[in-house]
């Protein structure tokens, strides 16, 4: 759909943002498919299920990941890594050849597609024989215990603030035909999206109160650990008639869909334009950018893969990457629109500092050991109890400033001369005047990114 409507409008200059030519309607479907994604359906599903429904926080703050397939394998009864690699193919396919205008009008379609499919879906799976909710009925709310309150505040923090700075949400606000339209899509898209979020949570309950030995499930019991990802996929192929079970399956695999193609082609659009057109190759064409952007919509779409292959927890998976963003780029974020005088200096030594600290502290979705450990650790089950991501946040944000106040000293009172500003954060303004027919320049460094001449 997406694809045949860019190519019938001949949208050369909108394949990473359609320059404001979004209308209400699209823009509001759009971003919400964007949060409504693979990630959000099942990693809700799972958490509810597994954790309760006081950990299942990412709704709440509606962040956003890259999660790609691994779901029809259930019904389908496909190979797991098989069915992420055709699925993140098709996103891909579309992407390269459709750009932004592909991905938006897709997301309208695949949005019906998930609101309609998970409501018809949900009434059956707690409907089910084997279903008893009196049993999940102490457990269904989860607890939080007194020693992870603080870790349980970290989590729900990057959850609402880390999924602000991310590049495909800002890529829509831009291809708005208005500042009231970006505004109020993303107002609307919020509220929907917590809507959306309540089905599979539905679906998780009813799993976690599901008899399995009732139903047609023939694998192990309790469901293992290495299964919860597939949550939701075995309530809709064993709690659903297999017609709603069918449509279910569409519904997770639009969901994939809408988010894997939206951040594939986010994350290929700031390679291009920021590395590639304004690092690299300054002069490169309209036509060599384009191209550019398509292999990079490859070899992201190819890395999503290997991760979506790798991942032990969709939930796990689904948060980190609004981890990172609340840890690097939310300072970022908030200081370039709160403190103008912060640069680039202090952005780029803010970034390594935080990313650092956060790789020190260890990754359980990843397999990355602790190698820094906070206070409150918990040493048999290897998990930091400390807030240590708003640790890193605020040590990074504290960074930026103090690096961007010392640059700003420094090279504008001259203690550095200029051309040791190797980012270009500061430029040279020259005033010439002529006095008595007798030429004079006054030269000064002031905060900007070019060289520029007056003359009086």
């Amino acid at each position: 759909m997406g694809v045949c409507l860019s190519l019938l409008l001949q949208v050369r200059d909108y394949v990473w943002v359609c320059v404001c030519l979004l209308s209400e309607c699209v823009s509001v479907f759009t971003v919400t498919a964007t949060l409504v994604g693979g990630g959000y359906i099942n990693g809700s599903a799972e958490s509810a299920a597994y954790s309760g429904l006081v950990w299942t926080q990412a709704p709440i703050g509606y962040c956003l990941s890259l999660i790609v397939g691994a779901t029809i394998s259930i019904i389908l009864s496909l190979d797991a890594t098989v069915s992420i690699v055709v699925s993140s193919a098709v996103a891909v396919i579309y992407t390269v050849f459709g750009g932004l205008y592909s991905v938006a009008y897709t997301d309208v379609l695949q949005l019906i597609f998930i609101a309609v499919g998970l409501i018809i879906a949900f009434p059956f799976s707690l409907s089910h024989p084997a279903v008893d909710l009196s049993t999940i009925q102490n457990s269904w709310l989860g607890t939080v215990p007194t020693s992870s309150i603080a870790s349980y505040i970290d989590t729900l923090l990057l959850c609402v603030l880390g999924g602000l700075p991310w590049q495909s949400l800002f890529q829509r606000s831009l291809a708005c035909k208005t500042v009231s339209i970006a505004k109020w899509s993303a107002f609307l898209s919020g509220f929907f999206s917590l809507f959306l979020a309540i089905p599979p949570i539905m679906m998780g309950l009813a799993a976690k109160a599901t008899d399995w030995n009732s139903t047609d499930y023939k694998g192990p019991i309790p469901i293992p650990d290495d299964q919860r990802i597939y949550i939701l996929p075995l309530a809709l192929s064993y709690l659903t008639p297999l017609p709603v079970g069918i449509i279910g399956i569409g519904v997770v695999s639009a969901a994939v869909m809408s988010s894997a193609d939206s951040c594939i082609l986010s994350t290929s659009s700031v390679f291009t334009k920021n590395i590639y057109s304004d690092i690299i190759r300054p002069k490169a064409s309209e036509r060599e950018l384009v191209w550019v952007l398509r292999i990079s919509v490859v070899v992201v779409g190819v890395m999503g893969t290997i991760i979506a292959i790798s991942a032990t927890t969709i939930y796990g998976l689904y948060v980190l990457c609004s981890d990172l963003m609340y840890v690097t780029l939310f300072p970022q974020l908030t200081l370039v629109l709160w403190m103008p005088s912060c640069n680039a200096y202090g952005c780029v030594a803010g970034f390594f500092l935080s990313f650092i600290l956060r790789l020190l502290c260890g990754e359980p979705v990843l397999g990355v050991p602790a190698a820094l450990r906070f206070p409150y650790y918990d040493v048999e089950n290897n998990v930091q109890l400390f807030p240590f991501r708003t640790f890193c946040m605020l040590l990074g944000t504290l960074t930026i400033v103090v690096v961007s106040m010392a640059t700003n000293y420094v090279f504008l009172s001259k203690k550095v001369p200029a051309k040791y500003d190797f980012l270009k954060c500061y430029k040279q303004r020259t005033i010439r005047m002529h006095i008595s027919d007798e030429q004079v320049d006054h030269t000064y460094v002031v905060p900007g990114d070019k060289t520029e001449t007056a003359n009086i």
